[in-house]
């Protein structure tokens, strides 16, 4: 299992993320996904910050990515998220 604490880019890019520095968290997150393939919870937050930029087809792709990483990338507890990350996107089309 992929341990989240001390990861630089993940924390940095939540960090400036919440300053509102979408650029400089999209960096961030997409250097941690390279060195990180592996890792749904990176793919994950990659995925919401497109979300919330409204790239959806981007945010669609990092969750499908996320969806197809091993499944011991997450606690089984949360081995779900990607999928109901994902559905959020078609939420509004409902």
């Amino acid at each position: 299992m992929i341990i989240h604490r001390g990861c630089s880019h993940l924390d940095k890019g939540d960090q400036v993320w919440k300053a509102g520095e979408y650029t400089n968290a999209l960096a961030h997150f997409r250097t941690y996904v390279e060195h990180h393939i592996n890792d749904a919870f990176g793919w994950c937050l990659l995925g919401d910050l497109y979300r919330d930029r409204g790239d959806f087809i981007a945010a669609e792709t990092a969750y499908a990515t996320a969806i197809n990483c091993p499944l011991d990338s997450l606690p089984a507890y949360k081995q779900y998220q990607a999928h109901y990350r994902r559905g959020l996107l078609y939420q509004p089309l409902a």
